[in-house]
């Protein structure tokens, strides 16, 4: 473990595993590799993986910064995962992508097409429409979350600096750019510049994320296919551990 200067901010990441395929991980908001995907880094095989797990800036051990909120965070989250893979010199990597992290590979597929190998990408959206954002405003309230969902990142980050930035990410989608009906755009426009072969995973128990949006993602990104877990939820890979990482690997190692 160690911590790496990237735009202007220290960020900590983790590499686990010597295999040759390099695959970065892009934690779901507020959260960090080692809560998002502890079951991926236990469970991959790291004889053919190598995980590099970090912490986006204002999260996490990547403190300070304290974390703010933007209309551009995603991009500039992306811009800090480039630039990161870059730093530790690592010329292909492939993604995987939960909830923001899936709005993150969207943006680095897009952006660093010739880089990027694969995509695994589950729980994301490329836009919000105004139900969602009347379900988003309903998040700020961090005591309606399962103890599963955040209990371990409230019990990480300390009551006042979770309700903190957990209000400020809820906020921060009022600021972005909506379309003629009311949709707000966090990365449609790039879904047709993703050239890598995309795995969209959906739960359909996902009471965040519904079905329409990996849909979307599907019928936007040209060599992508979808794959459901009828009892998934929003946090599929936590909930069928062992099912998802032979999916995952299966697919990258194709």
């Amino acid at each position: 473990m160690s911590k790496i200067f990237v735009n202007g901010v220290e960020l900590f990441y983790q590499k686990f595993g010597t295999g040759e395929h390099v695959v970065l991980l892009l934690c779901g908001g507020l959260g960090f590799g080692n809560i998002h995907y502890k079951p991926q880094i236990e469970g991959f095989d790291l004889e053919k993986f190598t995980l590099i797990s970090w912490d986006p800036r204002g999260y996490g051990q990547s403190r300070p910064p304290k974390r703010v909120f933007p209309k551009d965070f995603y991009y500039i989250d992306a811009d800090d995962a480039i630039a990161l893979m870059e730093k530790l010199g690592y010329e292909s990597y492939s993604l995987l992508g939960w909830s923001d992290g899936a709005i993150l590979a969207a943006i680095i597929g897009a952006n660093k097409s010739e880089k990027v190998r694969k995509i695994v990408k589950w729980g994301g959206n490329a836009f919000c429409t105004p139900d969602m954002m009347v379900v988003y405003q309903g998040l700020h309230d961090g005591s309606i979350w399962s103890e599963d969902a955040f209990g371990p990142l409230l019990k990480y980050y300390g009551k006042e600096y979770f309700d903190c930035i957990l209000k400020a990410w809820c906020a921060s989608f009022k600021t972005m750019d909506k379309d003629s009906e009311g949709n707000v755009n966090i990365c449609s426009e790039y879904l047709s510049d993703v050239k890598a072969p995309t795995l969209i995973i959906h739960g359909m128990k996902d009471g965040l994320v519904v079905k329409m949006h990996a849909d979307f993602f599907l019928e936007k990104i040209k060599d992508s296919k979808l794959v459901v877990f009828d009892e998934g939820d929003h946090h599929l890979h936590l909930q069928f551990p062992e099912k998802f990482n032979r999916l995952a690997q299966e697919f990258l190692l194709e």
